[in-house]
């Protein structure tokens, strides 16, 4: 073969060559150009009304919120309320993610990113209809971003992305139990005994005119979270022999009832909360706003937190 016939044969290949990558690059720029800055979640972020039911797989199990009169349940949860804030910040995610570009990830990347540190989330209708699908990698793309796979489109791709998903399901329920700032209690009493106090940073004391320190419990009663939930109606009183009650009184006539329940190291509160004969306007809205959350329900609290509780004495 002469120079001549080895310089057209390199032409043709180098042109040739050179076409493959141009059709490589149009197609992948098409690919980006045609979803680039729309929805992560397609028609459904302008519909978000029509979502019925929300379905999460993680790889602690899976979480299903179910709407009803406008105010999402947890289903596992024996469909207690879930987190308001936390529905907000989703409600925020399906509407306002973009699809920013799309990623080309190999094999390895692909398995640490969408094994088991991925969460798989559908959006259904009323009927039953899937309105979106998407599964999203917990391990983040960059600040605010993450890699996602899309049902409708080929590959994988990079989305704006906000929003802490908990992997724990006690997490997306309307958390703290309670939430007492330690300088708005005036009174406890736990059981029969009583201990009071008449200004905000003052000390405790009893009837008897004996200190009661009580940082312990008011550290408790500042956040006080919970790991379960049951319904009055799949909640057995009768397993739990030993129980114990404590009253809270806040200075602005809040009162919160609480019976805690114990059996071996498990721990389980019931909560009422009600008014004192002379409460602020403020503390009336309180409890006619939040008295649905604790009334006919029972919460779990960790081990910790319930043999804190239990220890609780005044003497």
């Amino acid at each position: 073969m002469n120079s001549k016939t080895l310089k057209q044969a390199f032409l043709m290949f180098f042109a040739s060559a050179l076409l493959a990558l141009v059709a490589y690059i149009s197609h992948y720029d098409g690919i980006n150009e045609n979803v680039q800055g729309k929805s992560s979640f397609g028609n459904t972020a302008a519909e978000f009304e029509r979502i019925s039911t929300i379905e999460m797989n993680t790889p602690k199990g899976k979480i299903t919120f179910d709407k009803s009169d406008g105010v999402w349940l947890l289903r596992e949860a024996d469909s207690y309320y879930a987190g308001y804030q936390l529905m907000n910040a989703f409600e925020g995610f399906v509407k306002n993610s973009k699809i920013l570009r799309q990623e080309q990830m190999n094999a390895e990347d692909e398995a640490k990113y969408f094994g088991e540190n991925s969460r798989d989330i559908k959006l259904l209708s009323a009927n039953g209809k899937t309105l979106s699908e998407i599964t999203i990698s917990m391990l983040p793309a960059g600040n605010n971003l993450s890699y996602a796979k899309i049902k409708g489109l080929d590959g994988i791709y990079v989305i704006e992305n906000n929003m802490d998903f908990p992997l724990d399901k006690a997490f997306w329920l309307q958390q703290p139990l309670l939430a007492l700032p330690n300088n708005m209690i005036e009174a406890i009493k736990i059981n029969e005994k009583i201990a009071l106090r008449d200004k905000k940073d003052g000390t405790f004391f009893t009837k008897d005119n004996q200190v009661y320190k009580a940082d312990e419990l008011l550290k408790t009663l500042e956040f006080l979270l919970f790991t379960k939930v049951l319904s009055a109606q799949n909640f057995d009183e009768s397993k739990f022999s030993e129980q114990k009650t404590m009253k809270i009184t806040t200075f602005d006539g809040v009162i919160v009832d609480i019976t805690l329940y114990k059996n071996g190291d498990e721990y389980w509160v019931k909560q009422k909360i009600s008014t004192s004969a002379l409460p602020t306007t403020s503390s009336n809205e309180y409890v006619k706003n939040n008295a649905f959350l604790y009334d006919y329900w029972y919460f779990k609290l960790s081990q910790m937190t319930g043999r804190r509780l239990w220890l609780e004495n005044i003497m």
